[in-house]
């Protein structure tokens, strides 16, 4: 990454790609096992938990991105510049990391000082008439997150919440079909399933699968998770028949 990065023209995106923890600080091999070990499972070619060691070896990756990011943290705080945004793109990452490592109150302390900063710079940027968007892009992407930490707390309500308000600020400045944008209906259709809305759910991971596989093959990481959300929806829908039967479903 060039060194002048973090000056008053940092390279937001490439820091946020940097931080993107699916692809941890590089290492594509040991992410595209997992992904294939993904395929693999919902293939029935071998039983969910064969491999204990990809999944140790891909979390010690996520602590060496946490490491890195502090590291980072450190020398951008150092540097007191009048702009925060590198630092707080840095917590942002931070917490992310954190929250993929499963500690989810102090990854959500982290996004939520993320958040708090750059919805203040999204609205003094407007007020300056010098906004570009991206403050309120990645304010959205952080509260996505946060709508994911309150989800895995089962605080159904407050997810959705963040999911809503994540999807609707996107869409002021991305196209209906960015890949962003899916992302978020895909939580908005665990939210659902959540919900026992499994007929609303059914539709959205459908519409997703329809279009990551004409755009990107049905193997796709992105696809391949969509599928897994989907048979979780199929999972959890004949455990509530099975609970209350036919007459207790919730389908729209």
């Amino acid at each position: 990454m060039a060194q002048d990065r973090g000056g008053s023209g940092v390279d937001l995106v490439e820091l946020e790609n940097f931080g993107n923890l699916f692809r941890p600080l590089g290492r594509y091999q040991e992410v595209g096992r997992i992904y294939s070990s993904i395929v693999r499972v919902l293939n029935m070619e071998q039983p969910p938990g064969a491999n204990s060691l990809e999944m140790c070896t891909i979390q010690r990756s996520y602590e060496s991105a946490l490491e890195a990011f502090q590291i980072s943290y450190e020398k951008q705080r150092q540097l007191n510049l009048d702009d925060k945004s590198a630092l707080m793109v840095i917590v942002y990452n931070a917490g992310r990391s954190l929250m993929l490592l499963g500690k989810l109150n102090e990854s959500l302390r982290a996004l939520s000082t993320a958040a708090s900063y750059f919805f203040g710079k999204a609205q003094r940027d407007e007020r300056a008439h010098a906004s570009s968007g991206e403050a309120w892009s990645i304010y959205f992407r952080v509260s996505n997150d946060i709508g994911e930490i309150h989800l895995r707390h089962n605080n159904v309500d407050q997810a959705e919440q963040n999911f809503r308000a994540a999807f609707e600020g996107q869409k002021r400045f991305l196209d209906e079909l960015h890949p962003i944008l899916f992302t978020i209906r895909l939580n908005m259709g665990r939210v659902c399933v959540a919900r026992s809305l499994f007929g609303a759910a059914n539709k959205i991971f459908e519409y997703i699968i329809a279009s990551y596989t004409e755009w990107w093959g049905r193997h796709y990481s992105e696809t391949m998770r969509a599928v897994a959300e989907l048979a979780e929806r199929h999972q959890r829908h004949g455990q509530m028949k099975v609970l209350i039967g036919d007459e207790g479903e919730r389908e729209t």
